[in-house]
């Protein structure tokens, strides 16, 4: 297993998934890393708890459907709690969203499914890094690229057992 770039340690996340299985199976990998993961199946959910609680990042995954997901992600950027708040999508290919960047409006970076773990968390060190930086904008893949190839060079090696199926 690799080593948890330090500016992971002590973050929380929001994982919203509509498929309970894979959201559990989710949350017990990224568990095994030391991440606090809290899980939620809805956009409703997702925008109350965002309303009272502060997150470090949320994950959404895009079988939320289209409707659902362009409420979610425009509230979620209107109410949380605290300063900037990544949003990530999960998308498994062929999916809605992957058809057409629209959808991405909103979005701070795309992670496609299947997804592995260890290059997961490499990514959610990136982009974390870029939000905390003093210019961020969402979908700013060449400064989120850059702070994830940085990650990986101080992170362990990453090991082919460790990704989690797309839930299909």
């Amino acid at each position: 297993m690799m080593r948890l770039p330090e500016i992971l340690v002590g973050k929380t996340f929001l994982l919203v998934d509509p498929d309970p299985v894979s959201a559990l199976n989710m949350r017990g990998l990224l568990a095994q890393y030391g991440l606090n993961v809290t899980v939620v199946g809805t956009g409703l959910e997702a925008r109350g708890l965002v309303r009272r609680n502060y997150f470090d990042l949320v994950l959404i995954d895009a079988r939320l459907g289209r409707a659902e997901w362009t409420d979610t992600v425009n509230a979620l950027r209107r109410n949380h709690v605290g300063g900037i708040l990544p949003l990530v999508a999960l998308v498994d290919t062929g999916s809605w969203i992957a058809e057409g960047t629209t959808s991405l409006r909103g979005l701070d970076a795309v992670i496609d499914k299947p997804v592995h773990v260890p290059t997961l968390i490499t990514r959610l060190a990136g982009i974390l890094d870029c939000a905390r930086s003093e210019i961020f904008r969402p979908f700013d893949m060449n400064r989120v690229l850059d702070n994830i190839f940085a990650v990986a060079k101080e992170s362990a090696q990453i090991s082919d057992r460790e990704t989690i199926p797309s839930g299909d």
